[in-house]
């Protein structure tokens, strides 16, 4: 999802896979625009920090909740992404029962510091959402790669996890964590 700053205050989606999803969905997602604030990617815009919804057919703020019903999608993730072009750009991934985005998702973001990370957001498909906000680490390359990530602005793998700094305008806001 794309918005040029000069020309729109929608964001339009530029590309996408849609896999088996069925030809409507496609059609819907590319035929729908979004304001800030307002759906999974508006709200990320809005937000420049990373936005899970995990249940996107009962959900409000999904503005494609009807279509995603109909070919399966039940969660969807989106993040800001940086661009140098002053356009702001939104990536969201959505996943279905039989192909999750990943077995858990985490959101890590600083405290008003940036001296440590807290954990806003766990989920897991096995046991559901987790907002156990007590989790905390230091926001350092010494305290494993999530912290690592924060510090450094650069994206690990280390077995099963793959971790992204979320950083639309070269600051790092937040990072998302995946495990497969």
């Amino acid at each position: 999802w794309a918005n040029q700053p000069t020309r729109s205050k929608d964001m339009r989606l530029v590309e996408g896979y849609y896999g088996d999803t069925g030809d409507t969905f496609e059609f819907v997602s590319r035929s729908t625009s979004f304001r800030q604030g307002n759906g999974l990617p508006g709200l990320a815009w809005e937000r420049n920090k990373p936005v899970f919804m995990d249940n996107l057919g009962k959900g409000s703020g999904f503005l494609r909740s009807d279509g995603a019903l109909k070919v399966g999608i039940n969660r969807g993730i989106a993040f800001s992404c940086s661009s140098t072009d002053g356009s702001n750009q939104v990536m969201a991934f959505l996943s279905a029962l039989a192909t999750p985005i990943a077995r858990r998702i985490e959101i890590w973001e600083p405290d008003a510091a940036g001296k440590r990370l807290q954990r806003t957001l766990g989920f897991s498909e096995a046991d559901g959402r987790r907002d156990d906000t007590s989790a905390s680490l230091d926001a350092g390359a010494a305290s494993g790669p999530i912290g690592a990530v924060f510090a450094t602005g650069v994206p690990q793998v280390e077995t099963p996890m793959f971790a992204m700094p979320i950083a639309p305008h070269g600051q790092a806001t937040a990072v998302l964590a995946l495990y497969f």
